[in-house]
């Protein structure tokens, strides 16, 4: 995989973003749910 760094880089932090926007929504859906996993909510 040649890709130049500056498009790994660029992927790494959309990568990134990307889990912290999850990991923002999930506790708020968990605090929203009443702390319900959302493995068994799904």
């Amino acid at each position: 995989m040649a890709e130049p760094v500056r498009v790994r880089r660029l992927t790494d932090d959309v990568l990134a973003a990307e889990r912290k926007e999850r990991a923002r929504i999930r506790s708020e859906k968990g605090i929203h749910w009443g702390g319900r996993p959302l493995a068994t909510a799904a």
